[in-house]
């Protein structure tokens, strides 16, 4: 399971993204305590969203107005990176 903040999963909303990748994120549901949005999907889906979220922050760092969505897609992919690491030492015990 896949956990990704709050304005992440919003931005994923909107996105274009395989069909597999948007019903994952149509599938999803919200943490009431924390806020994350928890995504069941493969590492396949997993990495297009990563790489998803490492192009928005590109293209977002170059329009001011959007500085806001830089700091929300490298927090997303922070969150990734560390999901795939635990999912990776779970694999090898």
């Amino acid at each position: 399971m896949l956990r990704i903040p709050r304005a992440a999963y919003f931005l994923l909303k909107d996105a274009r993204l395989s069909v597999v990748a948007v019903g994952a994120i149509g599938q999803a549901t919200q943490d009431t305590l924390t806020g994350a949005w928890e995504i069941v999907c493969s590492p396949r889906t997993t990495r297009e969203l990563w790489k998803w979220f490492d192009d928005c922050e590109h293209y977002a760092a170059l329009l001011p107005r959007e500085v806001w969505k830089v700091g929300t897609c490298r927090r997303a992919k922070a969150w990734i990176e560390r999901a795939n690491d635990s999912d990776s030492e779970d694999q090898r015990r």
